[in-house]
């Protein structure tokens, strides 16, 4: 049995081969009685003419399975269903014709004739008829797995918003009030005490872990699709981002080589992929100066952003998922920014990769598909040195 099915499966794999010969088969036998009647006997009839001209769609129809069959939007799955309906159509045709052809025709020659008009009409409707049906029948698998879909994600939707309240109200208010409480005490300490440092370091587990909590709420932001994706001028997020590092980060150096504007489809959250990249070069430094260069390219359809640091580079264990969000990383204040930035990046598609990365530093690239070109080649270079 199995033999069978494997046999069936195989043979069901060449059927638009099989359908082409076949139909080849029923043209060589349309020119070989329409070249016999022509010079032979019996003469060429209206009957015969007709029946040509009747068979020949479906004879083209057969031929061109071998080139037009792949090229449909049905799986391989459905093609024994076709070949099913084809043989059923040529079978029940060709059956009842051969029985009826000695009762119309006298010579064997028209008997023939009939049969092959039988077989094309059969086969090449049964055919048309078995796309439709595995056309039909696909559609409607489909329809099925996308409710399938959107309910699985309306679920998924309904867990985001439970686990975001959860996140807001239970474990940041508590973080907060933890950082308070620790700073109420520490402040009524001599500096000097023991207790002080324990207390400092509380207050720094506690914003690390708020603002742990609220990149975890950033991540549970981009899966939403509230915000309205609209047109954004790139360079004008960048110089933003790094006026605000600027502000926070006394020994810092910026080179930025930005075009007049790379306008580019995002939304409010972009902000934080560029500041998420810029801060995590920034508080993996091991070197001051730390010195972020930040180059912007555009051509016809994408803008391409390159920054580079001169930080000690991105551990072994971490390069080569950085940032796919379904690795298992220990290095948790490291991955969930770049997780962050992989999911973003991926929702205005576009691509981030990891070009370079060392002792002497990190290059990342950004590329993001701009709306338009941006116009001029024209740069503004600055060189920031801040707090300096």
């Amino acid at each position: 049995m199995d033999s069978f099915l494997t046999t069936a499966r195989r043979f069901a794999r060449r059927l638009p081969t099989v359908l082409t010969i076949f139909g080849l088969v029923l043209c060589s036998g349309i020119a070989a009685e329409f070249a016999y009647r022509l010079y032979g006997s019996p003469p060429m009839t209206s009957v015969f003419l007709v029946g040509v001209a009747t068979s020949l769609p479906f004879t083209l129809v057969i031929v061109s399975a071998g080139y037009g069959l792949p090229k449909l939007t049905v799986s391989e799955r459905y093609y024994p269903r076709i070949g099913a309906w084809a043989l059923v159509g040529g079978v029940f045709l060709g059956t009842i014709l051969s029985a009826f052809g000695p009762l119309l025709f006298d010579d064997v020659l028209s008997q023939v004739g009939l049969l092959r008009w039988g077989l094309s009409v059969g086969v090449g409707s049964g055919f048309l008829a078995g796309c439709f049906n595995a056309r039909v029948i696909e559609g409607r698998v489909a329809a099925e797995r996308a409710q399938v879909r959107a309910e699985e994600a309306e679920d998924r939707q309904e867990i985001l918003e439970y686990l975001n309240a959860l996140l807001r109200h239970e474990v940041l208010n508590a973080a907060t009030v933890v950082y308070g409480q620790a700073n109420l005490i520490e402040a009524g300490l001599d500096s000097e005490s023991p207790h002080h440092v324990r207390l400092g370091n509380i207050e720094r587990q506690a914003d690390d872990l708020a603002a742990v909590v609220k990149d975890v709420q950033l991540l549970i932001r981009a899966n939403e699709t509230q915000d309205t994706i609209e047109p954004i001028d790139l360079c004008t997020v960048i110089s933003t981002e790094v006026e605000k590092l600027a502000v926070r980060s006394d020994d810092l150096v910026t080179e930025l080589d930005l075009p007049e504007s790379a306008v580019v489809m995002a939304d409010s959250l972009v902000n934080r992929l560029f500041s998420n990249l810029f801060r995590n070069a920034v508080e993996h430094a091991e070197t001051t100066p730390v010195t972020l260069t930040i180059t912007a390219t555009v051509d016809e359809a994408n803008v391409r952003v390159r920054i580079r640091d001169n930080g000690p580079g991105v551990p072994e264990s971490l390069r080569d998922h950085l940032f796919d969000p379904t690795m298992d990383r220990h290095d948790t204040e490291i991955r969930l920014g770049t997780v962050i930035v992989g999911r973003l990046v991926d929702r205005y598609d576009g691509e981030i990769e990891l070009s370079r990365t060392g002792p002497k530093g990190t290059t990342i690239a950004v590329r993001l598909p701009l709306v338009e070109e941006s116009g001029s080649s024209d740069t503004q270079t600055a060189v920031e040195p801040s707090g300096r």
